[in-house]
């Protein structure tokens, strides 16, 4: 589990060192594109920790 959230983390702040070379180059439609990736991929890693919470009390209850 923790190997899956550092991947999610430098995966993450691959794509915020993307977007900042992006803004950099005046690459508009590319920073667009990025954010709208960086943003879904913030959702996806909001609702796999939510998961793992639950799986957590879920586990806590049944002892």
């Amino acid at each position: 589990m923790g190997a899956a959230f550092r991947t999610e983390h430098y995966e993450i702040a691959g794509y915020q060192a993307a977007i900042a070379m992006a803004e950099a180059l005046g690459m508009e439609e590319a920073v667009e594109l990025l954010t709208l990736t960086l943003e879904a991929e913030g959702s996806a890693q909001h609702a796999r920790r939510a998961k793992i919470r639950q799986r957590e009390i879920l586990r806590e209850e049944e002892r």
